[in-house]
């Protein structure tokens, strides 16, 4: 019979094939602390020290937590980046911060940076209370609220499809719409005046027109931090810390960066190396009142979308991370994190198969250091799904609100990633 690692292998994922092969049968704790036993071979560029100082403070940390973070960052230099910025997590990101933090050590900080270059209709319903059908919807809200007989139609109707339950926190025009520094509407602040009590006690300030995505980060923390205590986990978002670091960083005409956008030669080897149909921006925009989602390339030496065509100047993308919600993709933050800075970032099975395939690719292209592309960590795997007896996912808030189930108390890595193995093979 073939290896877990073996199938993988055969599957198109060499990287978590070798891997597991590696650690599968290590202890969780033993794997875990083994993530953060780690120092980087490279200094952490000061304007991406003071992008992260800079998320902490708008995100109203105080100066001594956010000076005892920024010390960490720098000296052990590890990220969580798997989630998509939620409200509340669902079962593999909330599996995934368990078996992280297993080896977490002591005084260390669990800093996760969500993802909000995403639409709120990605598959972690940024928008929603994410629960499964362990809870009824009497556990969330009361039967006073005006809008209960909506929201228990929706539930029925769902629960004909799937176990797993959601309760939409805003209105079905931002259904498609980009979850970074998107805004709070009225139908959240309605609905959480009938918030159970429980629910309540971790409800962070609601504010109409104030940071949707500020607001979440803040209730998936106090959700995350009250089912793992003892353990100093930070949320924080990745797309508003590059947003910062690249208006810095695209005024400085020798800036690796800078060099990748406007270098005509290098550039055009990048997108030839690396593929011209890179996201480098994503952007929302409104059709027919409702919000869209928009990819920002370039094509031809301009900046270009479905929408419009651009110049491809500095001044051009200042204009639009500063004015026009223009949110850095995945390529531009793992660059940053991963080739420039150094970072172990924990990500998914999909992460360290990309990661290790950018590897590739920026040796092809020297704009960075030799050491730089040697030594980035791309092996920061986290993942995990837990199921009940009956096979019904495992969701954070179902814990915090009740339901009754334990943490195994002793699992390998394989043993965590074989729930995975029907999506991972293409079952």
């Amino acid at each position: 019979m073939e290896s877990l690692s073996e199938q993988l292998q055969r599957a198109g994922r060499p990287e978590l094939a070798r891997l597991l092969k590696e650690h599968g049968t290590k202890a969780l704790q033993d794997y875990s602390a083994g993530l953060f036993d780690y120092r980087p071979r490279v200094p952490i560029e000061p304007i991406l020290y003071q992008a992260f100082r800079a998320e902490m403070q708008r995100l109203n940390r105080s100066p001594s937590e956010i000076s005892q973070v920024l010390q960490d960052l720098e000296n052990r230099r590890v990220l969580q980046t798997s989630p998509h910025l939620t409200a509340t997590e669902g079962p593999t990101f909330f599996g995934t911060h368990w078996m992280a933090t297993r080896g977490l050590p002591q005084n260390a900080f669990y800093v996760v940076a969500s993802f909000s270059g995403v639409p709120f209709s990605n598959n972690a319903w940024s928008g929603c209370l994410n629960y499964s059908e362990a809870l009824s919807l009497d556990q969330l809200v009361d039967s006073q609220c005006p809008q209960y007989s909506e929201i228990l139609k929706a539930e029925q109707d769902r629960s004909r499809d799937t176990l797993e339950r959601r309760l939409s926190l805003i209105p079905s025009a931002m259904r498609d719409g980009l979850v970074y520094r998107s805004v709070i509407h009225n139908r959240l602040q309605q609905l959480a005046l009938h918030f159970t009590p429980r629910l309540q006690t971790i409800l962070p300030e609601i504010e109409i027109g104030a940071s949707y995505a500020s607001w979440a980060l803040r209730f998936c923390e106090a959700l995350t931090r009250a089912l793992l205590p003892n353990r100093n986990i930070i949320y924080l978002d990745l797309n508003e810390v590059m947003a910062t670091y690249l208006q810095t960083a695209l005024g400085q005409s020798d800036h690796p960066i800078s060099r990748l956008f406007f270098d005509e030669q290098l550039r055009d080897q990048a997108l030839t190396i690396f593929g011209k149909e890179i996201a480098w921006f994503s952007c929302p925009y409104v059709s027919k009142k409702k919000e869209k989602l928009d990819r920002v390339q370039i094509v031809d030496g301009k900046l270009q979308s479905r929408r419009f065509k651009k110049e491809l100047t500095a001044e051009i993308i200042l204009d639009g991370l500063q004015h026009h919600r223009w949110c850095p993709g995945v390529f531009l933050s793992f660059t940053v994190l991963s080739f420039l800075n150094g970072f172990r970032c924990f990500g998914s099975f999909e992460q360290v198969e990309y990661l290790a395939r950018y590897r590739q690719q920026w040796k092809q292209l020297h704009l960075f250091e030799s050491d730089q592309i040697d030594y980035a960590a791309t092996d920061g795997l986290t993942t995990g799904r837990f199921y009940d007896s009956k096979g019904i996912p495992i969701f954070p808030l179902d814990l915090f609100l009740g339901r009754e189930w334990e943490f195994p108390d002793s699992i390998t890595l394989a043993e965590i990633v074989e729930p995975l193995m029907p999506r991972l093979l293409g079952r």
